[in-house]
């Protein structure tokens, strides 16, 4: 896992609307990345936890984020707030990099030794769980303006 360290480190990456570097800022709501020639531009991006599991609507990857009070929840990396289009699935409990082993749909956490099945409902224990396929490794997939935080 790649160590954040903040405090005008740059991200190596490029402003789209500026063309000067991005850079790793703390603010009052955590941390994120910004443009270096603020304040003439104020372009900033969110730092996403991904959690290795895959959206069961549009198949993009699911991340951590948090509402206007704080409170947790996993919604789609595709949405965008400005395009009605974009894919709006979101869900309240941690989803598992595992599929259901009964119909291959999204499993969450149910309880703390349990995950149930989002689309035929089935409850698992989690150590009868297959371990997560190789390509839910959040490290092995570089993309860019993101940095890889695991959910505890």
């Amino acid at each position: 896992m790649p160590e954040v360290i903040l405090g005008n480190n740059p991200t190596g990456e490029i402003c789209e609307k500026c063309g000067e570097p991005l850079i790793f800022k703390y603010g009052r709501n955590g941390p994120f990345i910004g443009c270096s020639n603020y304040p003439a531009c104020r372009n900033t991006k969110s730092i996403l936890k991904f959690t290795g599991a895959k959206c069961p609507a549009c198949g993009s990857d699911l991340v951590e984020r948090r509402t206007r009070r704080g409170r947790v929840f996993y919604g789609c990396a595709a949405y965008d707030p400005e395009d009605e289009a974009a894919c709006q699935f979101s869900l309240w409990k941690q989803p598992l990099p595992q599929p259901c082993p009964a119909c291959g749909g999204l499993l969450v956490e149910a309880k703390s030794e349990q995950a149930q099945c989002h689309e035929c409902e089935q409850i698992f224990p989690k150590d009868t769980l297959p371990p997560p396929p190789k390509s839910s490794i959040v490290d092995d997939k570089p993309k860019p303006a993101i940095v890889y935080l695991p959910v505890e």
